[in-house]
């Protein structure tokens, strides 16, 4: 579908007719009287007058009621265009515009007075009918209650087509996100999520380690969705940096850790819409050909998920989307986008016989419909805007199926069995569309037993990973379901960020019930130490010839405050300062041997006595 930029605007009706075909001329001056003019000036001139005035008004109530509607709704779009795609998304049919240059019928209709090209509206024209063409009401989207137990699906068996039904499994999504987001960041903080140099996705046992802190685990146990969108997020968002291969938290994502979850949650969708750490057309691997001349043809991944969101934001929360009727309500009501300017660089299975430039090959089921179950279901859904219904992708959508090349196929991607969405509470807070969300509170479940003698014991199978990871960076485990609390580790982990409070408060909450009076004495006592001592950063050490030398330094005016005594010989000069004092170093008189040169250090100027070796 051509792009609004690509076509030409026309500011007048006359300039739009003028750059018509003689046999389009002779076809619409028909509809304006028995013996039309035959000569081109003639012609053009009879058209501008039969829509002269009250003329406009005249002709527009000669349309039908979808030739209406449809110029209603050029009318009243930014572009002054008639898009075809979108209008028999929102109405189910076009209107018949004929053909312009046809001898014979099919012969223009008279819509193509109005939209020239069977698209654009002259601006002349646009402001005039805007005077008394209603606007036509905003395109809405079907929804209901609750999705259907099951699904239906056609399946061969035995060369016979039965049609089975297939349960669909059922999310809300919201709790998971919440804890799993502080939980991805606790097992990067452990170091146990690694990814790969170059594209920074996770690697196979980055995988298994996120996989294992999910809170309800991942959409399908086979086929990572949740397990691999977490570790991209949590770097696009800041949160997390690669250090060669392994991820570190960043000092926003140890503030995140102690931070409301859903106002990380925001932060990480408004920096993924935005991402170019991943394209999630990548994602559907069965498309090949997205690399090289393939990947430059790729649009903007951004344009599309802003498409994508703005839809999303147009949905009533809380009520459930069939997800073919979100994608008639995106085209119908959304941006347009699509996903590639050259879809002959896309193919299946091999280049030449499976592109998708064929006709019919690259239709928006095939290609745009594609991106948006990933994004939807990889990053939407993973980040808990979005509660889903859905099955396994087998046969979920067989529309890619008169493709060359697909006989092998059971799904074009893992997305296809997402069925159905719901945009939720967090969603809605997420899209702006709510002014605050009511996070739910870390729950006292009993899980623990903090004892007097700061040993912490877990009730059998009541401990997710991601607490244990928690305990584990405070206590030393002395068994299966015991922990000792630790001064040394719980001193290490406040140095890394983590505040003794931040322990109290996870045990308080997890053991339902207030600390034992020795345990909150010994986590007050650690907390008091922590940040008594702070890190300022590095600093050079200077050994001067003699006590004598360290002194005069010392206390020479160019050089206070520049430097710290240590010891008889020794000056500490902090790395900030380190040029500065070199410069009145040479000023008072000195220079310093090249570090680590073992010979001698020059003394001159009016205070030297000596050459002293170093």
């Amino acid at each position: 579908m051509p792009r609004p930029e690509q076509n030409p605007r026309w500011p007048t009706l006359e300039a739009s007719l003028r750059a018509s075909g003689a046999r389009e001329l002779k076809a619409l001056v028909r509809f304006f009287g028995p013996r039309p003019p035959q000569l081109r000036e003639a012609a053009i001139s009879h058209l501008l007058e039969a829509v002269r005035g009250e003329g406009l008004r005249r002709t527009w109530e000669r349309l039908g009621d979808l030739d209406k509607t449809a110029l209603a709704e050029a009318v009243h779009s930014p572009e002054c265009c008639f898009v075809a795609e979108r209008f028999r998304a929102k109405y189910g049919s076009v209107p018949d515009f004929g053909d312009p240059e046809a001898s014979e019928r099919p012969r223009p209709t008279l819509l193509n007075l109005f939209l020239r090209s069977g698209k654009w509206l002259p601006q002349d024209l646009a402001e005039r009918l805007r005077e008394f063409v209603p606007a036509p009401e905003p395109a809405k989207v079907r929804t209901v209650d609750e999705p259907p137990p099951s699904v239906s699906r056609k399946r061969w068996r035995g060369g016979k087509e039965v049609v089975e039904a297939v349960r669909l499994a059922r999310q809300e999504t919201a709790p998971a996100a919440l804890h799993d987001v502080v939980a991805v960041l606790r097992l990067v903080d452990s170091g146990k999520v690694t990814v790969g140099e170059t594209t920074r996705r996770p690697t196979g046992a980055a995988l298994a380690a996120v996989r294992s802190v999910l809170a309800d685990g991942d959409f399908y146990p086979e086929d990572p969705i949740r397990a691999f969108a977490w570790p991209l997020i949590v770097q696009e968002a800041g949160l997390a940096a690669p250090r060669g291969s392994r991820l570190e938290l960043t000092k926003k994502g140890r503030e995140a850790l102690s931070a409301p979850a859903h106002e990380t949650l925001r932060g990480a969708w408004e920096s993924w819409l935005s991402t170019d750490l991943l394209d999630e057309m990548t994602r559907v691997e069965a498309i090949k050909g997205q690399s090289g001349r393939g990947k430059r043809a790729l649009t903007d991944p951004w344009q599309r998920r802003d498409a994508i969101a703005e839809t999303l934001a147009l949905c009533p929360p809380g009520r459930w989307i069939e997800v073919d009727e979100f994608f008639r309500f995106l085209r119908a009501a959304g941006p347009e986008w699509r996903v590639t300017d050259d879809p002959w660089a896309l193919y299946l299975a091999e280049p030449e016989y499976g592109s998708l430039g064929y006709a019919g090959f690259h239709e928006w089921k095939i290609l745009e419909a594609r991106y948006a179950l990933a994004f939807l279901f990889e990053y939407a859904a993973t980040m808990g805007l979005l509660d889903v219904a859905y099955a396994s992708p087998e046969g979920a959508r067989p529309d890619f199926y008169g493709n060359w090349g697909t006989d092998n196929l059971s799904c074009l991607s893992r997305y296809d069995g997402l069925a159905y969405l719901r945009l939720n509470a967090l969603g809605s807070y997420c899209l702006e569309l709510a002014e605050s969300y009511e996070g739910a509170p870390l729950e006292a479940k009993g899980a623990l037993r903090v004892l007097p003698d700061l040993e912490v014991v877990a009730a059998e199978g009541a401990l997710p990973p991601a607490d244990r990871l928690l305990l584990e960076r405070f206590a030393e485990r002395v068994s299966d379901r015991v922990w000792r609390l630790d001064r040394g580790r719980i001193l290490a982990a406040s140095e890394a960020g983590m505040a003794p409070s931040a322990l109290a408060e996870f045990l308080s909450a997890r053991s339902g019930s207030p600390l034992p009076e020795t345990v909150e004495v010994f986590l007050r006592d650690v907390g008091e130490r922590c940040g008594r001592v702070v890190d300022r950063g590095g600093a050079r050490l200077f050994e001067c010839g003699d006590e004598y030398v360290a002194r005069l330094l010392e206390n020479d005016s160019g050089l206070r405050g520049l430097c710290l005594r240590a010891g008889e010989r020794h000056l500490v000069v902090p790395a900030e300062k380190e040029a500065a004092f070199r410069r009145a170093l040479r000023e008072a008189g000195f220079a310093t041997a090249p570090a680590g040169g073992g010979g001698e250090v020059s003394i001159a100027g009016p205070r030297a006595r000596q050459r002293v070796r170093k």
